[in-house]
């Protein structure tokens, strides 16, 4: 699937895999996208079906217990799989950072948020300390966290959960990244703060040319931002294109699903549409398509056939063998 040339994030059939009591469970089954520079592709999809393991396995953090994943992730022409532990940590932060959809995980609980903060821009961007203090100070002012100084004397257990989420967003901007992965950046944020996080977003983007991997349960977010779209599912990617044709033109019963499930206060709609069914746990055996047991649309032929991705035009790309036509 190609939707530009010159990618500057490119993934090439991820494939992630845990083993449990001697079974293998498919965690992300051949993901395949690409982001070139300064562009934003949000990656959207319920809970559980594997954007923050596509994000991690891109950052090289996946857990333990899972083994090493296969298939190819560029970035920058260099496949991040074939980088050794210690090359990849130059590459974190500095080149791609990550805002991590748990602030709590993120930080030292017995150093001050300031150190924390103050080393990570020495060592990232080799600062002196008083420069780094001046970046820490206008980055948390950026995020609306007006007592800067007051923030960077706290302890993370001094700071409220939205507070440590702002902080964590500050320090990913202040390293002005090539790439950012962005990991539901809005989370138990107010609508103003969410606002100017996506503005900061926004400038980093157009400033310093960044690409962003966008991943996100808000559909507002996601068209605000976005140029791209991949819906993902059961660890798949489902359908993938231009923001507008996806938001207008969805193919997938199930991405139609979800935007039919979003609240429609201009037309005065008294009840929302729902996706009937769960979605499938990844130690589910599937032949067929994923989505068959919740698809409206579904025939026989579905059950035991697995979709491939196809084209319906150039900027758009669906896995279905009935896709819904306009």
């Amino acid at each position: 699937m190609r939707l530009e040339t010159n990618p500057f994030l490119k993934i090439e059939n991820l494939e992630v895999v845990f083993t449990n009591k001697g079974k293998k469970n498919t965690v992300l089954n051949r993901v395949n996208f690409e982001i070139p520079k300064g562009k934003v592709l949000g990656l959207v999809g319920e809970s559980g079906c594997g954007k923050s393991m596509t994000a991690l396995s891109i950052m090289k953090l996946l857990p333990p217990e899972i083994s090493a994943p296969s298939g190819k992730i560029f970035f920058n022409d260099m496949n991040l799989m074939e980088l050794s532990s210690r090359d990849m940590r130059q590459i974190r932060g500095k080149r791609i950072a990550m805002i991590f959809q748990d602030p709590h995980s993120v930080f030292n609980p017995v150093r001050s948020i300031g150190r924390q903060f103050i080393e990570t821009l020495q060592h990232r961007m080799s600062l002196s300390k008083k420069e780094a203090l001046e970046v820490a100070n206008q980055s948390l002012l950026e995020m609306g966290l007006g007592d800067s100084q007051k923030i960077l004397s706290c302890y993370p257990f001094q700071l409220s959960g939205g507070m440590k989420q702002r902080v964590m967003i500050a320090m990913a901007l202040a390293m002005k990244p090539d790439f950012l992965i962005a990991d539901e950046p809005t989370t138990a944020l107010d609508v103003t703060i969410q606002a100017q996080i996506l503005i900061e977003i926004e400038k980093l983007k157009e400033k310093y040319n960044t690409g962003v991997l966008l991943i996100s349960h808000n559909f507002g977010v996601i068209a605000q931002l976005s140029d791209w779209v991949c819906v993902m599912y059961a660890g798949e990617i489902i359908e993938y294109g231009l923001v507008k044709e996806i938001f207008y033109k969805a193919s997938h019963p199930y991405t139609k699903g979800l935007l039919c499930s979003i609240p429609d206060f201009a037309n005065n709609i008294n009840s929302l549409q729902q996706i009937l069914g769960q979605p499938p746990e990844i130690y589910e055996e599937r032949k067929g398509c994923s989505f068959y047991p919740r698809c409206p649309y579904r025939k026989d032929f579905c059950q035991n056939n697995h979709p491939l991705m196809e084209k319906i035009n150039s900027n758009h790309f669906v896995s279905c063998f009935f896709p819904i036509q306009y």
